[in-house]
């Protein structure tokens, strides 16, 4: 049996809510200590214990790591994670870009760079690396090249590329074809 934990201290709220379910998994998988996790997630117990105190929002790996090392749902863990990341992400920006309206009623090329970038925040911000090889196993033309998964997170860009490409960049972001969600392809 280790140490307590500390108190979770964080303005933002999902945050405080991943943390609260990272722990609670550890209690539900018996209360192992980090050093005993750590050798199931295969990872450092250092890694797990920042997982889990609450500082900031903690890396995915560490996250899914935690979970699976705790028998716990990865997807929970996930869905967790990307809106402690989305909060973090939305406090840093406060104040510097207006809310994004829903994808049914985009009516611009700025409401749809708003919900793009929106969309990319949702998802955990991922790295581009990762849009552009997620898009490229959707696509039927292939992976776009890293300027077009560029082009999806930054507003002030016009993205030129083919249809199949662009539905595929929806659903890397989560917001399914294009189609289906209002917007045109």
């Amino acid at each position: 049996m280790g140490r307590r934990e500390r108190p979770i201290v964080t303005n933002n709220k999902a945050l405080r809510v991943l943390t609260g379910w990272l722990r609670e998994q550890r209690l539900r998988a018996g209360q192992p200590t980090y050093r005993e996790l750590a050798e199931k997630a295969g990872c450092h117990a250092t890694t797990l214990q920042r997982a889990a105190s609450g500082d900031s929002v903690p890396r995915l790996p560490a996250v899914l790591a935690y979970a699976r090392a705790c028998d716990a749902s990865r997807l929970e863990a996930k869905r967790l994670w990307k809106q402690a990341r989305h909060e973090e992400t939305q406090s840093v920006r406060s104040g510097r870009r207006p809310a994004a309206p829903p994808p049914e009623l985009v009516r611009d090329f700025a409401d749809m760079c708003a919900v793009l970038q929106d969309l990319y925040e949702k998802a955990g911000s991922p790295p581009l690396r990762k849009m552009e090889t997620e898009a490229g196993t959707a696509a039927e033309y292939g992976p776009p090249d890293h300027q077009e998964a560029g082009d999806a997170a930054q507003p002030q860009t016009v993205p030129g590329i083919p249809s199949g490409v662009r539905g595929a960049r929806h659903r890397t972001l989560g917001m399914g074809s294009g189609v289906e969600s209002g917007m045109a392809p």
